[in-house]
């Protein structure tokens, strides 16, 4: 979905006339969010892999949406660190190796989007369940790696058709890595956005609503006097709601952080042409990468658990 748009023509000098003080602040802060997404994700991943009390349905689907995270300080970033330097969508490595690049690149890129976006949902309903019909056995429930694995396969599904569309194309004698659909490519890519932002924006984002909605008025309602009679009663209630409070933080951040970039595309694919938005393009991109690197933070702020497993390796 973040790869929909860009040609190596029309808006380049729009996209690229940015100062060398400009470029010099944009690489650092790329920089900077690759060493916390790298090493943020690294550590969560391992933490509940190899910490037995945190092998739950939830913190497994968690640990899935920072092993996607890993691929964007490993490939997105740095392509786009060229991008600043050198334009946009412009390919260093050319021949075969160059192309193969090219679309690996796009493709796991947005792969990466689309798996956060599927574990958020299957976390979204495995808290309901647990919440709302506490006695029932959560359908995830001891199936959360049959799960991944068919979150990564949907995933790779939706986006193959980049292997096919992603090319390599000579432009002013410099190579650009662009998204060419062989027959009436405007179309073509709006019908590929829409319904990319279809089934991987809104369905994921109406589901997410309704279903956090009902959570939290449920557990609103066993905070209340009258349902606080047993210890044990309070204490379920309690640890429901700070997993709820955990979840909507991450969820939000994520929503809000791929908004914008939903926008630009709008704008690039149904805008008037020859609409320059270079600030707007970097502002939605960065925010868009930068997620990778916060889930971390809010794990650690959110999970008492996950505390003090860090505070004891370090």
């Amino acid at each position: 979905m973040n790869s929909s748009n860009g040609t190596p023509s029309g808006d380049e000098s729009c996209l690229d006339d940015d100062s060398s003080t400009a470029k010099i602040v944009q690489t650092i802060a790329y920089c900077v969010m690759v060493v916390l997404a790298l090493g943020g994700n690294i550590l969560l991943v391992s933490v509940v892999w190899t910490q037995r009390k945190l092998r739950t349905t939830t913190n497994f689907l968690i640990s899935n949406m920072a092993l996607s995270d890993l691929l964007v300080p490993v490939l997105a970033m740095p392509r786009t660190i060229v991008e600043i330097h050198y334009g946009f969508r412009r390919w260093l490595v050319t021949g075969t190796a160059g192309l193969a690049l090219c679309k690996l690149v796009y493709f796991f890129q947005d792969v990466s989007m689309a798996v956060s976006v599927l574990s958020l949902s299957f976390i979204t309903i495995e808290r309901f369940y647990a919440v709302v019909f506490p006695r029932v056995k959560t359908p995830i429930r001891g199936r959360a790696r049959g799960v991944i694995l068919s979150i990564w396969i949907c995933a790779m599904a939706m986006h193959s058709p980049y292997f096919y569309t992603f090319r390599l194309v000579e432009y002013q004698q410099m190579s650009y890595c662009v998204l060419v659909w062989p027959h009436n490519a405007l179309l073509a890519s709006r019908a590929f956005f829409l319904t990319m932002i279809i089934i991987l924006y809104f369905i994921p984002l109406t589901l997410i609503t309704v279903l956090q909605w009902v959570i939290v008025r449920r557990i609103r309602n066993q905070l209340l006097p009258k349902f606080t009679s047993s210890f044990r009663h309070r204490k379920r209630a309690k640890r429901n709601s700070d997993i709820v409070r955990f979840t909507l933080a991450v969820i939000v951040l994520f929503f809000l952080c791929w908004s914008p970039t939903v926008v630009f595309s709008f704008l690039v694919l149904f805008g008037p042409p020859g609409l320059c938005m270079k600030h707007f393009r970097f502002t939605s991109q960065f925010l868009v990468q930068s997620n990778s690197a916060m889930n971390f933070f809010i794990y650690f702020i959110y999970n008492e658990s996950y505390r003090s497993i860090i505070r004891e390796l370090f």
